[in-house]
């Protein structure tokens, strides 16, 4: 009886072996192939990747510096909707910042264009030396028009249309939590704002 039970004892060990061996061989493979077949989806490009939407410039809008506290910046419009303002001086936020913009606000911009007839405007109008230099650029169906003005010198519909742009930009910044804004500065710890 004893030998019987040494003997099944050996056997169910070696059992015990062969099965955690069988076992411990079929998850390795098991990892290998997974490995391996997502290896080859990144190489193929299957794996998905988030698409990115090309960016398009609609509307460039520059305040030059004056001898006093004119506002100072750049800001660019582009579709899908996004707003890139870099204040310079005298503006409610110093520096680089993105934010985002709505459709509807888009449309306005391109129906209200349309609408002052933006194309027909001359590229020019001459102010006084002393008032700052201000440049507005649409990309209007299909074309590139830019118009440097001295606010004093520019027909009224095209001050409006700027006047009201400007507005607009500034309660974006009033208003809205920007998307991007400067690095804090390495020494001081601050932003740039």
């Amino acid at each position: 009886m004893m030998a019987k039970l040494k003997q099944l004892r050996k056997v169910w060990i070696r059992g015990t072996s062969m099965v955690l061996m069988l076992s411990f061989l079929l998850v390795s493979a098991c990892a290998t192939a997974q490995k391996s077949s997502s290896r080859k989806k990144a190489k193929q490009g299957t794996v998905a990747k988030p698409a990115k939407v090309a960016e398009v410039r609609i509307a460039k809008l520059v305040y030059g510096p004056c001898l006093g506290k004119c506002p100072s910046y750049e800001a660019e419009i582009f579709r899908p909707g996004k707003l890139v303002f870099t204040g310079k001086a005298h503006v409610p936020k110093v520096g680089r910042y993105v934010y985002a913009l709505q459709e509807s606000f888009l449309k306005y911009l391109l129906t209200e264009a349309r609408k002052a007839k933006f194309h027909q405007f001359q590229n020019t109008y001459v102010g006084a030396p002393d008032f700052p230099a201000r440049h507005i650029t649409l990309f209007l169906d299909g074309k590139e028009k830019t118009i440097d003005y001295g606010p004093d010198a520019a027909p009224p519909e095209l001050k409006t249309m700027a006047q009201e742009l400007n507005d607009n930009i500034m309660r974006i910044l009033e208003e809205q939590e920007p998307m991007e804004q400067p690095a804090a500065n390495p020494v001081t710890g601050r932003s740039a704002d």
